[in-house]
């Protein structure tokens, strides 16, 4: 009676394992003089294009395009400044395609609404100022898991709090979406999308 009592009261003993998980990748780098400059006067002369951002600014994308294999430039890709910085920063990952940028500052109060970058594999985001921890990538299953994890207490999104300088890389599906911004001093990134070889 008394080890079976014993028995009864013991709590199980499980393990949960985290199956299939989605990569994501954090780049180490120093921040090329004059990039905020460039930043700033991309946000003083080129017209806002408000697409995710909410009273914050957002450049033009500038693309490339794939016709029949061959990737052609439009707009100035190939004259941005920092291409090389990229590229070296980028070396580790198999041969792709440079598809678009833009350039983001969000002033205080401004935020990004929940999105994804549909038609490219891989989407980065180079921050050009911290992160200040805005920054949040949400679980692609987590609509359709939403009661297992209210219910299990399973986060659904991580926060990137990434220095200046540094560089975010994500499968270009996974939700994304950047909180209000609360400082005096702007919050600036370059975001660009990049399709795999």
């Amino acid at each position: 009676r008394t080890s079976r009592r014993r028995f009864l009261l013991m709590k199980p003993k499980y393990q949960c394992d985290v199956k299939f998980g989605t990569p994501v990748w954090h780049v180490e780098s120093k921040l090329p003089e004059g990039v905020v400059d460039w930043a700033l006067d991309i946000e003083k002369n080129v017209e806002n294009q408000k697409r995710s951002t909410k009273l914050g600014y957002q450049s033009p994308q500038m693309y490339t395009s794939m016709v029949g294999g061959t990737q052609y430039p439009l707009n100035n890709w190939e004259e941005f400044p920092y291409l090389d910085h990229i590229k070296d920063n980028l070396s580790f990952f198999p041969k792709f395609n440079f598809l678009n940028y833009w350039v983001n500052i969000n002033r205080k109060n401004a935020y990004n609404v929940k999105h994804t970058h549909p038609n490219s594999d891989l989407s980065v985001v180079w921050y050009i100022t911290d992160s200040k921890g805005l920054l949040l990538l949400e679980d692609p299953l987590a609509h359709i898991r939403a009661k297992l994890c209210e219910k299990m207490n399973i986060p659904i999104d991580i926060r990137a709090n990434i220095s200046a300088g540094n560089f975010i890389i994500f499968p270009s599906d996974l939700p994304h979406f950047v909180e209000p911004h609360t400082l005096d001093e702007p919050r600036i990134t370059v975001a660009f999308n990049l399709s795999l070889v």
